[in-house]
């Protein structure tokens, strides 16, 4: 094999003819018409989407089909598998439309013979990435992006796009000019990936990104994806894009095609690599180069994922439109203008699409520019009908704003959610198991008039999965219709319910057996999508984490029970543990502005969470942890308790009517604070975050400190935003599950940990612990969004908006992550503290410090 740069095209460049030959060929001027297409897609076994396709297999079913393809397209295998067919240049939108679907046609059908299909996704949905083809050049690539993460390895094996090729347009920089068009694409990039984003899923789960293809591209050597800076002469700015970029690999006899780290192109050029450069070298290089928009003489658009079915067919008409129709592109630019006001318009496309006001509208107003264009492009009645299909989906899409999730597309997909889904039901049916293996008599005791008995509580988690998953979405006749009336929680108080004819124990496993057997065989036999229950899974999303959100009240009557201990605790991690220490702020700025709080897209968010919304923080200071153990003891032992000031008149009344001296569960013994915990006596730690504070007793702490509790927007934002890109993540860490590394969360801990753990889970500002260990009071009511909508019914969030109600955000140890995210919003009414709670304080940056 001859391999560029060795045996031929020898001409050694120097640095200024290897930039006169970069910008003598990038743009190819003259009028435009001409459009190209490629079309990545991923190869799965019909039968088993996850089983590796080996290439082999591939190429043997490919064999007949190179070279005889009757639209004239050209077939490759990528790095992991995935087939590109790439179009013959066609001199206009229908030609090369016909051209595809002529191949796609003989390609479908020659792959399904052999029991293959293509992924409808922009991501391989299921599969881990995985390099299958061997060759120098994609093995130097593996290495060199491994380097970084894996994020390289997975763009090379997992990701599928549609790129979009067009002519480069006239020269000059009026209207039609290459310099109009190159600028005007980089404004219209981030458009098309939130119109297009087709890839909400990896390894199996939802990601939490609308595009996981393009967020996987944005996370890969930025060197040579970033975009090249449209502003200036293109041909000079792609130029120094290109020489600037790092050296991936070096053509060379000996197999080894590794560049020295930190290697780019005009280091080479200027004497600091292996051997002098060759134009056959930097040509090779230039192939290596992948931003945005990249200029081949032509404009090569690579930021769209690949598409279900003949989706593609739209994609491609709608961007050819919005770029070569002059009408159309007038409204485009137009349109596209207000997107520059996002902080990272990319970012904010690939994680939210047109969840996103900004994009969704200009979105929307392309499309619409051109649906009216395509009569003057001449394309036929089938890919007007199909534009019309796509952009009346999307128009219903934002109007379901707020409609929960993105919903899976196509089987690998809906397969991987399904499997995730009855993970999630076993794991909270273990629990809740876990939590009920004590005596019969300690299941049927109330162990306070604040909690129900155990057993009420085992068979309430079967009646609500009966109503939503059987009944609801399963459709079928009621089990036990006789007691639904006996686990309405809002028929029957705490106190009231021992005095219930409830099933016993034994009866109500079997209760709960049944229903999820029936719910799990719903779940094999339903889409999930159709219908706003069944979009992304959410009734059983909802049911997966009531049920967690009942473990957690189990937890709560098992710690109020007396007795010996039932409940025995697995050790934290070391490892993740840590203290206040010297290296810790007492507090972190957070700057004024606003940020996104709330959302839109996460899949299984309940109502109240929704929707996103903007709202602006002035600047404030908050606590880097929360407070501890030692520093509230403090404020009992300054008499706080017995300080009418540092109360508000209903916290003091309320104080006076109970005689709260201390949190819950605490007692003075041998001039040491001493608490029982599950059972268990023992010194009260003082590292850890206090909890079984109401929220008087914490606002009178915050009074005392010379501080405040936060409001629920400033807990949100010290969370959730991120300064560097101005974008509210999904966790304090980033958009990735809770794992142990991250929070304190699952209730195995059956405790907190101590302040400052954690560091994984810091938020960017550096706060630590929002997620686990103790809910937080924050000093706001719990009021509704604006644009909220109650759903699935009225009595999960709005029978209880009002002042009665404070909101606790973050989680405790005792939360499951199903039930835990950094939008979730729990609340209670402020004299509660048999819950797992505590607080950090605040305050306003224009005071002083502490």
């Amino acid at each position: 094999m001859i391999h560029p740069g060795l045996e031929h095209d020898l001409e050694v460049l120097s640095e200024a003819e290897a930039e006169e030959h970069v910008t003598a060929g990038c743009f190819r001027t003259g009028p435009a018409g001409a459009v190209g297409l490629e079309l990545e897609r991923t190869i799965h076994d019909a039968g088993n989407c996850a089983r590796p396709v080996p290439v082999p297999e591939v190429r043997a079913v490919a064999a007949g089909l190179e070279g005889h393809l009757p639209g004239a397209g050209a077939i490759t295998l990528e790095p992991g598998g995935q087939l590109e067919l790439s179009s013959a240049c066609a001199p206009d939108l229908p030609s090369v439309i016909g051209a595809v679907r002529a191949d796609l046609a003989a390609i479908d059908g020659r792959f399904a013979d052999a029991g293959l299909r293509f992924g409808p996704l922009g991501m391989d949905p299921v599969r881990a990435p995985a390099r299958t083809l061997e060759h120098p050049r994609y093995a130097t690539m593996e290495r060199h992006f491994d380097r970084d993460g894996v994020a390289g390895r997975t763009m090379m094996c997992s990701t599928a796009s549609l790129q979009v090729c067009l002519d480069a347009g006239l020269p000059g920089t009026g209207t039609g000019s290459a310099v109009q068009r190159w600028q005007r694409l980089h404004r219209l990039a981030p458009v098309l990936v939130a119109l297009f984003a087709n890839s909400p899923f990896r390894n199996g789960t939802p990601s939490g990104w609308a595009s996981t293809r393009q967020s996987v591209w944005l996370a890969t050597d930025p060197s040579r994806t970033a975009p090249v800076p449209p502003s200036g002469d293109p041909a000079q700015a792609w130029a120094d894009y290109a020489l600037d970029a790092s050296v991936l690999c070096i053509p060379s006899h000996d197999g080894s095609w590794d560049a020295p780290r930190g290697l780019t192109m005009r280091g080479w050029l200027r004497g600091q690599g292996p051997r002098p450069v060759t134009r056959a070298d930097l040509d090779y290089h230039l192939s290596t180069l992948f931003p945005f928009v990249r200029p081949r003489g032509f404009l090569e658009i690579r930021v769209i994922d690949a598409q279900a079915g003949a989706d593609w067919e739209a994609v491609a008409a709608i961007t050819t439109a919005v770029v070569d129709d002059e009408q159309a592109a007038d409204a485009a630019a137009e349109a596209c203008g207000p997107v520059g006001v996002l902080i990272d318009p990319m970012r904010a496309a690939a994680r939210n699409a047109m969840a996103e006001p900004a994009l969704a509208r200009a979105g929307l107003l392309c499309a619409e520019a051109a649906l009216g264009a395509l009569g003057r492009l001449g394309v036929d009645a089938r890919t007007r009908f199909l534009v019309e299909r796509f952009l009346e989906r999307h128009t219903a899409r934002e109007r379901r704003m707020n409609h929960p999730g993105f919903p899976p597309h196509g089987p690998e997909a809906a397969g991987a959610l399904k499997e995730r889904i009855a993970c999630g039901l076993e794991r909270s049916r273990r629990r809740v198991h876990a939590l009920t293996t004590c005596d019969e008599e300690e299941l049927l005791a109330q162990h306070s008039p604040l909690m129900s008995p155990l057993v009420w509580d085992l068979a309430h988690v079967g009646s609500q999965e009966e109503l939503w998953l059987v009944r609801d979405v399963g459709g079928l006749d009621p089990l036990r219709p006789e007691i639904d009336s006996l686990y309405d929680a809002f028929e029957h108080s705490r106190s009231a319910r021992p005095s219930l004819p409830l099933l016993d124990p034994a009866d109500s496993r079997a209760y709960i057996g049944e229903v999820r057997a029936k719910a799990l065989d719903i779940l094999d036999r339903v889409p999930l999508e159709g219908s706003p229950l069944l979009e992304a899974g959410f009734a059983f999303g909802m049911i997966i984490q009531h049920e967690q959100q009942h473990a957690e009240t189990m937890l709560a009557t098992h710690q109020l029970r007396a007795g010996e201990p039932v409940l025995h605790a697995q050790p934290l991690d070391p490892a993740v543990l840590g203290t206040r220490g010297a290296n810790l702020p007492r507090e972190v700025h957070v700057p004024a502005g606003p940020f996104t709080m709330g959302s839109s897209v996460e899949p299984w968010a309940l109502d109240n969470e929704r929707p996103a919304h903007e709202v602006h923080v002035p600047g404030y200071w908050i606590d880097t942890v929360p407070v501890s153990n030692a520093e509230f003891a403090g404020f009992v032992a300054d008499g706080g308790y017995d300080r009418k000031e540092l109360w508000s008149p209903v916290g003091w009344a309320h104080r006076q009517r109970t005689g709260l001296g201390a949190p819950g569960f605490w007692r003075r013994e041998g001039g040491q604070w001493w608490r029982r915990r599950f059972g268990v006596e023992e010194a009260v730690p003082d590292d850890e975050p206090v909890q079984h504070v109401s929220y008087w007793e914490a606002e009178a702490y915050a009074r005392w400190a010379g501080r405040r509790l936060p409001t629920e927007a400033e807990w949100e934002k010290a969370a959730r935003w991120d300064p560097g890109t101005g974008r509210s993540r999904r966790f304090p860490w980033g958009d990735e599950e809770p794992t142990a590394r991250h929070a304190n969360l699952g209730g195995t801990a059956m405790r907190p940990a101590p302040v400052g753990s954690y560091p994984d889970g810091a938020s960017p500002l550096g706060v630590r612990q929002l997620i686990g260990d103790v809910w937080e009071w924050t000093s706001s009511d719990f009021l509704p969004y604006p644009g909220f909508r109650a759903f699935p019914y009225r009595e999960y969030s709005e029978v209880f908006f009002g002042s009665e109600q404070k909101v606790l955000r973050g989680g405790s140890w005792a939360t499951d992550a199903a039930a835990c995210r950094a939008t979730f919003r729990n609340w209670d009414y402020p004299i509660r503290r048999q819950i797992f709670t505590g607080f950090r304080t605040a305050r306003d940056a224009a005071a002083e410090g502490r």
